[in-house]
């Protein structure tokens, strides 16, 4: 009776230990370009959505704090994999959020890392890009939290959406493969034209040589073959810019940034 008892005991505060663990934990969003205060409030609109999305049980923001202090999770350093597999084990939960809000020109940028302890090696990354006025970007950061929850919007979010006044070439400029397509694009026609113009600075050059005898026709494809040869440099110098600027501005990196 009393073995019965004590076992009793022990599945009931095992069960209330289960009750009480949270499903999902979120860091507060670093942000850059706005103050700290506008960085709590478009947070706060984010989690209560996020609730609004999923039955799961999120962890206070006082125990992530907690749990996260001695990682740099709470610094814009920590988005990496192991930093946020960190996290994850330090805090406990199903599944991580991590993320950071951007303000530059009167347009936000949102980038938000979920890591989810079944994969713990694969974080998904979700990402928005709005330009306009706050309250168009808060629309939009509530339905991503839907998104992330994968959950359907609610017709009150979809209803009042405004479109981003972004334009093609500034969405051009900020897609990563839009600008890979751009100057690859460029690099290749600046390498056929080299390959192209060199073959005939080598066809004049031959065909020079072959009237060494004849001194107006020897000039005449000379001169062919040395404005070939100009062009050809001239492509070949275009080509190392672009392959120069891919690499310097990180658009030939096709490993992810960590924010």
């Amino acid at each position: 009776m009393i073995l019965t008892t004590i076992l009793l005991a022990f599945s009931f505060a095992f069960s209330q230990t289960n009750e009480n663990q949270a499903d999902i934990a979120i860091v507060e969003f670093s942000g850059t370009g706005i103050s700290d205060l506008e960085a709590q409030t478009l947070f706060n609109y984010f989690t209560a959505e996020l609730q609004k999305a999923t039955d799961k049980s999120f962890m206070s923001a006082v125990d992530v704090t907690e749990k996260t202090s001695v990682l740099e999770i709470n610094t814009s350093n920590c988005y990496s994999k192991e930093c946020l597999q960190d996290a994850l084990n330090a805090l406990g939960v199903q599944q991580l959020l991590a993320g950071t809000i951007q303000l530059s020109k009167n347009k936000y940028r949102v980038k938000v890392k979920k890591l989810d302890s079944s994969k713990p090696s694969k974080p998904k990354t979700y990402s928005i890009r709005y330009k306009g006025d706050v309250d168009g970007f808060i629309t939009e950061l509530e339905i991503l939290a839907w998104n992330i929850m994968g959950a359907q919007p609610p017709g009150r979010l979809l209803g009042k959406r405004k479109p981003s006044q972004e334009t093609t070439s500034e969405k051009i400029a900020a897609n990563p493969w839009s600008k890979r397509i751009i100057l690859l694009s460029a690099a290749g026609l600046s390498g056929a034209s080299f390959v192209s113009n060199m073959a005939g600075y080598n066809k004049s050059k031959s065909r020079a040589e072959e009237m060494s005898d004849y001194k107006i026709g020897y000039d005449a494809h000379m001169k062919s073959a040395n404005s070939s040869k100009t062009k050809a440099f001239g492509s070949l110098a275009v080509l190392g810019i672009v392959v120069g600027y891919g690499i310097y501005d990180g658009t030939f990196s096709f490993k992810e940034k960590d924010d």
